[in-house]
């Protein structure tokens, strides 16, 4: 049975944000100056250094990353967009 680490978890992470920035088609150095971070700490992220904390997530959010995706590896099926309130 595999073991799931912090560590595979923060390089899991960190692959989905590099793919979510290309997904999005932005380069670094964009997403970087749109979050207001200096480019050691984006590429800490994207190089499994360093995690995140909420607050970005949000504004990575705001940018258009799925997060949840970026957290989990998971997409929403697209039918979760039919759902309803009800």
């Amino acid at each position: 049975m595999k073991t799931i680490t912090d560590e595979n978890v923060i390089e899991g992470l960190s692959e989905r944000l590099v793919l979510e920035r290309k997904r999005l088609g932005l380069a670094q150095e964009t997403v970087r100056d749109l979050l207001g971070v200096a480019h050691a700490t984006f590429s800490r992220y994207e190089n499994a250094k360093r995690l995140p904390d909420l607050g970005l997530a949000k504004r990575l959010s705001d940018i258009g990353y799925d997060i949840g995706y970026v957290v989990t590896g998971k997409r929403l099926d697209e039918s979760a967009g039919d759902l309803t309130e009800e």
